[in-house]
């Protein structure tokens, strides 16, 4: 995911200007909440609120620092938002 968003923040023009001003990124919640044919996570949230950090979104129920449900997916969905969210979070303030 980063490698495509690295490409287009790499395009210049013949004057050295960028083209890109800005991202659309994810969603909330997967598409698949109100569209039952997606195939692909897009959201930040699972459609049972678990977030895609690596110890929601996972098969085994269990419930957070603050006493709500979570995981009881139908599987381990992995972290996306640790790694992506750093870089994420500092794709607008580098240098460039």
């Amino acid at each position: 995911m980063i490698d495509p968003l690295e490409a287009a923040l790499d395009l210049r023009g013949d004057d050295g200007l960028s083209f890109v001003i800005g991202f659309e990124h994810w969603q909330l919640y997967d598409d698949e909440v109100s569209n039952a044919t997606e195939t692909q996570n897009f959201g930040i949230l699972t459609a049972h609120d678990n977030a895609y950090d690596g110890a929601e979104a996972t098969r085994a129920a269990s419930t957070d620092s603050r006493g709500y449900a979570a995981g009881a997916e139908e599987g381990d969905q992995g972290d996306l938002l640790g790694p992506l969210g750093g870089y994420l979070r500092n794709m607008y303030c580098r240098a460039r």
